[in-house]
């Protein structure tokens, strides 16, 4: 039998591939949900899903075809800034280095170029331009697909989820402590509903957000010694999202898609996106080192959209059926 621990979408899918090979497989969850960073709401009388992780399919991966319509977003124009293009032209051969260095060394950019750039990499990467690798952004618009603007699957991503689903045993509210491993046999324990249960397989897949992983939970007997320098080299990007369901309407176009506001202080949600079919529902988005100053709340979201809509903070507020 294999253990899989973490039921976000590596899980689920590993799990399901399993399942359809005639394989024993256990699916182990702490959350009392499935999905990690898929949270998808489904509220009874709104129009469109309220989505609280993922929200948009970049690109054109075949696995999700099926879930996306045709027609796509418009796409997020940053503008024509010249230190993210000069990204294309940097050699795989190159010693790596920040992004921060990178821009540093573009001597003839100015000052609203670089501010633009940065917030293109806190904002789209979720990233600190002090430890972001240039070869890695390099690598990643070589690999990219301009033609293809971001699109939401059909009925959010509760239909992703859905079509991850198999038959097995899945437990939930089950947090991991310690994993105790030898070639061809693991033993996992853990704390359940029920009280503390230990798993037996011969083989187990991990699939856990990597700040757990480096904050050594669950343990692992013994230490995962060889994969230590990749843990402490790796780092996930923050961000910080903001969704207001509506009364009504406080834009003036239908479908606005997205709006930029010009903060040049941190702690701001800079990028606004509206839902689909002219739904009253506007997403903010903070992204970087600047979602840990503490200011992404509802009351300076109301005040960062009310600035770039050029209308009231009062309006927004009197028009707020909820805030996530």
């Amino acid at each position: 039998m294999t253990a899989i621990i973490g039921a976000g979408v590596a899980g689920m899918a590993a799990f399901q591939s399993l399942q359809e090979a005639g394989f024993d497989a256990v699916l182990i969850e702490a959350r009392d949900r499935i999905g990690g960073r898929i949270h998808t709401l489904d509220l009874a009388g709104w129009p469109v899903p309220v989505e609280l992780g993922a929200e948009f399919i970049h690109g054109n991966p075949p696995e999700l075809a099926e879930f996306v319509d045709t027609d796509s977003e418009q796409p997020a124009d940053i503008g024509d800034n010249r230190a993210i293009a000069r990204l294309d032209k940097v050699s795989p051969s190159d010693p790596d280095r920040t992004f921060s260095d990178f821009l540093a060394q573009q001597s003839d950019l100015s000052a609203d170029e670089r501010a633009s750039a940065i917030h293109f990499i806190e904002g789209f990467e979720a990233a600190d331009p002090e430890r972001i690798s240039v070869q890695s952004l390099h690598r990643e618009r070589a690999a990219a697909d301009e033609t293809a603007a971001p699109r939401r699957p059909r009925q959010g991503y509760t239909a992703v989820l859905d079509s991850l689903r198999a038959e097995g045993p899945i437990l939930t509210n089950t947090v991991v402590e310690l994993i105790r491993w030898r070639p061809g046999a693991v033993i996992t324990h853990a704390m359940g509903p029920l009280g503390a249960t230990e798993i037996a397989a011969e083989r187990i897949i991990i699939t856990l957000p990597l700040s757990l992983l480096q904050t050594q939970c669950p343990r692992f007997e013994p230490p995962l010694s060889a994969k230590a320098p990749a843990f402490s080299h790796l780092i996930m990007g923050g961000a910080l999202r903001l969704t207001f369901r509506l009364k009504h309407r406080v834009w003036r176009d239908q479908d606005a898609g997205f709006l930029f506001g010009d903060f040049r202080q941190p702690g701001h949600f800079g990028v606004w996106w509206t839902a689909p079919d002219g739904a009253p529902q506007i997403t903010g988005w903070m992204g970087g080192p600047q979602v840990n100053t503490g200011m992404g709340d509802t009351r300076g979201g109301i005040a960062d959209l009310a600035q770039i809509l050029g209308c009231a903070e009062g309006e927004i507020a009197s028009a707020l059926i909820d805030s996530y």
